[in-house]
């Protein structure tokens, strides 16, 4: 389930990376948030998909999004229940 959502996070990192990988252009306040807000859209994502994948689990996309953003923000809140 790990290794699947690392291949899964590598394989999408480099299709964007390696086209602007030699990109030397100067940023912009605009431009850091921009990538402030893309950051938090992507890791969260991406957080999500060990428990999208998990069978013990077994959350859908906007449980495993909940689930990620409480942990990278550290509220504590859940949906998960009856585990354990």
């Amino acid at each position: 389930m790990f290794a699947l959502a690392f291949a899964i996070t590598l394989i999408v990192g480099l299709v964007f990376w390696l086209p602007s990988k030699r990109v030397t252009a100067e940023m912009r306040t605009r431009d850091g948030f921009v990538i402030t807000v893309f950051f938090w859209l992507v890791l969260s994502t991406f957080g999500a998909l060990p428990l999208m994948l998990s069978e013990t689990a077994n959350l859908s996309f906007i449980n495993a999004l909940f689930e990620s953003v409480s942990g990278l923000t550290t509220t504590g809140a859940t949906v998960i229940s009856g585990t354990g």
